[in-house]
């Protein structure tokens, strides 16, 4: 499990070219706990995480005026995590913009 007290940036619930589950949008928890899923081993596929960083990736819960709405966050205890965690964030290889055909598999496999 990955410790709370590290710090963190809010990647998103999806890649930022899709339309992700709206809060208070109907099978809003599940479909929002399936994409963050998806994302979450999308990330983790072409950005691993470094073998000697002090960081991780978790699904966030947020309070909204609509209800609660979850988020993928990459979290950081050091310099080579907080590097990796900033290298996820500006994707620079660009594979963070549209589901990637795994996670396409996995949003589309049936329940």
């Amino acid at each position: 499990m990955l410790a709370t007290k590290l710090d963190s940036l809010a990647i998103g619930p999806a890649p930022h070219e899709e339309n992700p589950a709206q809060v208070g949008s109907e099978n809003y928890a599940r479909r929002s706990m399936l994409e963050c899923a998806a994302f979450k081993a999308q990330i983790l596929r072409h950005y691993p995480i470094p073998e000697d960083a002090i960081a991780g990736i978790r699904i966030s819960l947020n309070p909204h005026e609509m209800g609660t709405y979850r988020e993928v966050e990459v979290a950081y205890g050091d310099e080579v995590g907080c590097n990796w965690a900033y290298e996820v964030e500006s994707d620079p290889k660009g594979a963070l913009a549209k589901w990637d055909d795994e996670s396409l598999a996995f949003l589309h496999a049936p329940a």
